[in-house]
């Protein structure tokens, strides 16, 4: 195996300088399935060859920052300076963050339980009212059917 410097990075290939300039190479990266990544250029690459002498492989990229702790797993993206840009961190505490922790992500079925009982008791009370002094409440609804995001599911 050889530590290599990523040259360029294509959907067939990625280009590697082995031992200089002179010495570009290509190879196939290797990656677990499903996962689909390009690195940036000058990531430190993994480089080794293959029983058949016209086939290389990356076996995977060293690491230059460290962003989690014992047990975590996280997914990132840079952009082409290599500056990471998003980020999804499994923490070992059975949280998720995606992108940060300043915020929360909102419970649709929760909310829209609660916001429906509680438009459910204001018009009771407001028909009430209105009846008391002669008049009539047409009553409120709220949809917030367009906030439910389908592709994403959660506890």
């Amino acid at each position: 195996m050889i530590l290599t410097r990523v040259k360029q990075a294509t959907n067939e290939f990625i280009k590697v300088l082995r031992f200089g300039k002179s010495d570009v190479q290509t190879a196939d990266q290797i990656l677990p399935y499903g996962v689909d990544s390009k690195p940036v250029k000058n990531d430190l690459a993994v480089y080794s060859k293959t029983n058949n002498k016209n086939q290389a492989i990356i076996l995977g990229y060293l690491k230059t920052f460290e962003n989690t702790n014992e047990g975590e797993t996280r997914i990132y993206a840079t952009d082409s300076n290599g500056n990471e840009v998003f980020d999804i961190l499994l923490k070992n505490d059975g949280t998720c963050e995606i992108g940060g922790n300043i915020d929360f992500l909102t419970r649709f079925n929760g909310l829209n339980t609660d916001l429906q009982s509680y438009l459910t008791e204001l018009n009771s009370k407001l028909v009430t009212a209105f009846t008391a002094v002669g008049g009539s409440w047409p009553g409120i609804t709220l949809d917030i059917s367009n906030a439910k995001i389908e592709e994403i599911k959660t506890l």
